[in-house]
């Protein structure tokens, strides 16, 4: 009997935002006065009187005083990751570079921020001394970690040379001896590691082999793996990246952007950005959703992408929307991908539940992908998901959603469907995002004036951005609290 005590307390709000014009993009309800949140879900959207009913002791009431609220704006089509990526964090290379163009590059890399630096010990009466003896100033590598490897003359201070985004197929003739040598010839006396566009191949100098694998030995490890390596190397430095990472974020925030899309970054690119992610989430300081893509330029076994659609998963549920996944990104360029391995690919991402992304640069991509998507559905029916973005003309079809490669709005009305409706559509998120709706993510891209009447969405004018109903960002308090 005592349940009936119960029966009829309504759940109160845990914030309501007031005195606004919100632009739903919603046909149910184009237009609301108010929203209110709870739990970092949209509870209620109406007008300030419908809100009067959920109002507790504990809820805070915010005033927007007329301000323009829109759906929080989806990236669904940059590089935010690779962005963060830049010449400060690691030498950067185009997939198009030949092997001259990288070593050339490379050495200019390591002459702009790397300096071989070398204490005589017989200058310091000890170790302590010649850690003294050198300032920072004296090198471009910023080196802050201990290192107690030196001989009886010089004491060496290492840092290693990271690059990211060449073409791996460019080593495939080419023995591991050789590969070496041609990294050896530009530095040797510090650990050099490339990585590949798809991330799955390294491409290391001989110093950095010997360094891992006498951290193999260490562990009684009898094959290397890439994973292991990037354990061991620690290639980027974290403070960098974290800096450069907070500009990429800020300048997604002053737009209005609560939630950004990686399809174009490999694992261990991603997972960096990740791991800032999931700091901030400790720190109750998230500046934005991040929605990770597995990126396929290269044929793999199709056992990875299982792998990682798994990893995801396991990865994801704890994290309440901030971080997700389990979409599966396949750049076609030039036939680098056959209609054999994206129809596999296709049944890998369903077999985990994924979703596929296809991205198709040319006429004759674009119908190798339209080939493999009908020949998978043949043979295997329904799912997964399938969106195919080019720059030709879109078609409707029965088998996959098509999409703009970089779709550009005519209208500010345009522009914003396609940062929030379009965006959460191609990423299989309606659900959750792109409409001010019951039972969505409260996330809200906020203006003190109406974007809808200016000639387009002009960047950098966003009051507010806030996520799960809290506010990340605020113009007038510029940006980060750290």
């Amino acid at each position: 009997m005592a349940f009936g005590l119960f029966s009829g307390r309504k759940e109160t709000a845990d914030i309501i935002y007031t005195n606004c014009t919100i632009h739903t993009m919603d046909a149910a309800m184009p237009l609301a006065d108010a929203v209110a949140c709870r739990d970092g879900i949209i509870m209620r959207v109406g007008s300030d009187e419908d809100m009067q009913d959920i109002v507790g002791d504990e809820t805070e009431v915010f005033d927007l005083e007329g301000m323009h609220v829109f759906p929080g704006f989806i990236e669904a089509d940059a590089t935010p990751v690779l962005d963060a990526i830049d010449e400060d964090v690691c030498y950067v290379i185009d997939e198009d570079e030949s092997i001259e163009e990288i070593l050339s590059g490379l050495s200019d890399h390591i002459s702009e921020y790397f300096t071989d630096v070398t204490i005589d010990l017989e200058d310091a009466d000890d170790a302590d001394d010649a850690d003294d003896a050198v300032s920072e100033e004296e090198f471009d590598g910023g080196f802050d970690e201990e290192f107690d490897g030196f001989d009886e003359e010089t004491m060496l201070i290492p840092d290693v040379v990271f690059g990211y985004g060449f073409d791996s197929s460019l080593l495939s003739d080419m023995e591991l001896e050789e590969r070496q040598s041609l990294l050896d010839e530009v530095c040797d006396d510090s650990p050099v590691l490339l990585l590949s566009e798809d991330g799955l191949t390294a491409w290391f100098n001989t110093i950095a082999f010997d360094i891992v694998a006498a951290a193999a030995e260490e562990n009684g490890m009898e094959i290397l793996t890439l994973p292991f390596m990037l354990s061991v190397l620690a290639p980027v430095d974290a403070e960098r990246f974290e800096a450069s990472a907070f500009e990429v974020m800020r300048g997604y925030c002053s737009e209005g952007f609560t939630s950004v899309f990686e399809g174009s970054a490999g694992a261990y690119i991603s997972s960096i950005f990740e791991d800032l992610q999931i700091a901030l989430l400790a720190e109750e300081n998230i500046k934005l959703r991040f929605i990770n893509g597995i990126y396929i330029c290269s044929e793999v076994n199709p056992s990875y992408i299982e792998s990682q659609l798994k990893n995801h998963k396991a990865k994801y549920q704890e994290m309440g929307g901030i971080l997700t996944g389990g979409i599966v990104c396949a750049h076609e360029r030039g036939g680098n991908l056959s209609v054999q391995f994206l129809s596999e690919m296709m049944k890998a991402a369903a077999s985990r539940g994924g979703r596929v992304l296809l991205e198709a640069e040319t006429p004759e991509d674009l119908a190798l992908c339209r080939s493999a998507i009908s020949s998978y559905r043949e043979r295997s029916g329904g799912k997964p998901d399938i969106v195919l973005s080019h720059d030709g003309e879109l078609q409707h079809s029965d088998t996959h959603f098509e999409y703009a490669l970089m779709p550009e709005g005519e209208t500010p009305y345009d522009e914003i469907v396609i940062r929030t409706v379009a965006a959460a559509e191609k990423l299989g998120l309606s659900d959750i995002l792109g409409s001010v709706s019951e039972g969505k993510y409260a996330d809200f891209a906020i203006f003190e004036d109406d974007p809808l009447e200016a000639d387009s969405v002009a960047d950098d004018n966003a009051a507010m951005t806030i996520i799960g109903g809290r506010i990340v960002y605020d113009c007038d308090e510029k940006f980060l609290t750290m």
